[in-house]
C-alpha cells in the first residue's frame, strides 16, 4: 500500500543530480554461526560506524551511490572463566541501487566490499595462582576461594593473522529523509568467512602459562544491523 502511494508522488531529486551524505552512528554485530567448532557460544557487541556516500541520479526513481565508511564489528564472549570481546575493523566500500519510492523514502541494495584495518582482542580472564604446562589441564574456578585466583587483563592483542584481509557483503535497507536529514537503516550479510580456515583455536603464550583465545569456527560470517543519522545535499 505504502509503495502504491508514494509511485504517484513527485520525486525530490531530477536526473543527473549528485547528493552528498555524511553519516554516522551504531552498529550491532554479530557472527553465524554463532558457535566455534567446540560449542562456545558467542554474543553481539555493539560499534560506530560513519562515512560518506554520493549518489548520482539516473532517472525520477532511480539513483546508483558509492562511499567510504568505518565500521566496528566482532563478537562477544562471555562465562565464567573468561570475558572478552573480539574487536575488528573493517573500511567498508557500499555500491548501492537506490530506488526513490517517493519524496522522502528510499529502498537500497548492492555490494560491499570490506577491507579489514585491524582485528584486536581485549577481556579478562581468572587465572590460577600457579604455572601451567598445558592449556588442557585449565579447570573452571571456584569463585569461593579467592586466594587461589586472580583477574588478569588483556587489552589491544592483535590477531589480524586469523582474519581475512577483504570480505565481501551485501548491504540492504532504506533510507527516510526530512529537510535534508536521512535516518538510514542497513542489514549487512557477509558472503566470504571472517577468518581464515587454518586455525580453529588458539593460545597466547605469556611467561609460563598459556592463555586460552578461542578464535574462530573457521566458517563464521559478519552480520551487522546499523542505523545512521546523515545529512543530504546536492552538489
Amino acid at each position: 500500500m505504502l509503495l502504491s502511494v508514494c509511485m504517484t508522488v513527485a520525486a525530490q531529486y531530477e536526473k543527473n543530480d549528485i547528493i552528498i551524505t555524511p553519516m554516522a552512528g551504531a552498529s550491532i554485530a554479530w557472527m553465524a554461526p554463532n558457535a566455534t567448532s567446540r560449542g562456545n557460544e558467542y554474543s553481539a557487541k555493539a560499534g560506530l560506524v560513519a562515512g560518506v556516500e554520493a549518489e548520482y541520479v539516473l532517472s525520477r526513481n532511480i539513483g546508483l551511490s558509492a562511499g567510504l565508511a568505518y565500521s566496528q564489528m566482532g563478537r562477544k564472549k562471555t562465562e565464567r572463566k573468561y570475558d572478552y570481546t573480539e574487536k575488528i575493523d573493517y573500511l567498508n566500500i557500499p555500491l548501492m541501487v537506490n530506488y526513490h519510492v517517493c519524496k522522502g523514502l528510499v529502498v537500497k541494495a548492492g555490494i560491499q566490499p570490506c577491507i579489514r584495518l585491524n582485528a584486536k582482542w581485549g577481556g579478562e580472564e581468572f587465572i590460577v595462582k600457579r604455572p601451567v604446562t598445558f592449556p588442557e589441564t585449565y579447570e573452571k574456578i571456584p569463585y569461593g576461594y579467592p586466594d587461589d585466583v586472580t583477574l588478569t587483563v588483556h587489552d589491544n592483542i592483535s590477531f589480524n593473522k586469523y582474519t581475512n584481509t577483504m570480505v565481501v557483503t551485501l548491504p540492504m535497507g532504506l533510507s527516510y529523509e526530512y529537510h535534508g536529514f536521512v535516518i538510514d537503516a542497513r542489514y549487512v550479510l557477509s558472503l566470504g568467512n571472517t577468518f581464515k580456515n587454518t586455525v580453529a583455536y588458539d593460545y597466547i603464550e605469556e611467561g609460563s602459562r598459556h592463555m586460552r583465545f578461542y578464535v574462530v569456527n573457521s566458517n563464521a560470517k559478519n552480520r551487522n544491523v546499523q542505523i545512521t543519522l546523515g545529512y543530504r545535499f546536492k552538489l
